[in-house]
């Protein structure tokens, strides 16, 4: 079981005025849901290695448990705040990322990436966050190609290399549920048995398969989507 410290958990945002504090008690670690421009949709902790953020001239620190949700105007200038007592204020923020813990493991999504996020106090933290990964039989892939074939398969590694907003990430695949491809046939949308979604990249060239038919390897160009099971190839 992971155990999380209730570091320094709060947000930096310059204000034009007076330096204002609202750190207040620590609360637990809460829940965030964030969506990214691309798409992707993380449900997370704030690692607890989060960055010390100082009360600098013009910064207004506010506990992340304090905050209801984060958004941006089209302009993205600044940000837009609404705390848990209904309070709204704008302003830029300091740090340059958002340091989660979620179903893949610690992520760092930058703010320009993000396109809102909320924050429920009082939802319960999901057992996938804090349990290490069960034991799994061997995944199976049911790959449904473009010109309506299908191909029966097992992944040669654990784990897939998805470059997107948050960089490259190593995503196990005993987390993913379904693979479903773009038309662009570069980028995908990997969804995850939590509902969490991560848009990117994958490196398909460092995933063989083994199949029936021999070992072989999975085109962006010719696949529609990936269906991830329990159980190997028969």
């Amino acid at each position: 079981m992971k155990q999380f410290t209730h570091g320094a958990l709060a947000l930096a945002v310059m204000l034009c005025g007076a330096a204002v504090a609202d750190v207040g008690k620590m609360g637990p670690p809460p829940v965030i849901s964030l969506e990214t421009v691309d798409g992707s949709s993380l449900t997370g902790l704030i690692d607890r290695q989060a960055q010390q953020h100082a009360k600098l001239e013009g910064t207004r620190l506010v506990r992340w448990e304090h905050i209801r949700s984060v958004a941006f105007p089209e302009d993205r200038q600044e940000a837009v705040i609404t705390l848990q007592d209904g309070e709204t204020f704008r302003g830029r923020i300091v740090s340059r990322d958002v340091p989660l813990t979620t179903i893949v493991g610690p992520l760092s999504v930058p703010w320009d990436e993000v396109a809102e996020l909320s924050i429920d106090p009082q939802r319960e933290v999901p057992a996938a966050l804090t349990a290490e990964p069960a034991p799994r039989a061997a995944i199976r892939f049911e790959i449904a190609l473009r010109d309506g074939s299908w191909i029966l398969g097992t992944p040669g590694g654990k784990t897939a290399k998805l470059h997107g907003s948050a960089g490259p990430v190593e995503v196990p695949w005993s987390r993913v549920r379904k693979v479903t491809f773009h038309e662009d046939r570069e980028t995908s949308t990997l969804e995850f048995w939590n509902g969490d979604k991560l848009v990117g990249c994958v490196d398909w060239g460092a995933c063989p398969l083994s199949t029936g038919l021999g070992e072989v390897r999975v085109s962006a160009v010719h696949t529609k989507s990936i269906a991830l099971s329990l159980g190997g190839v028969d």
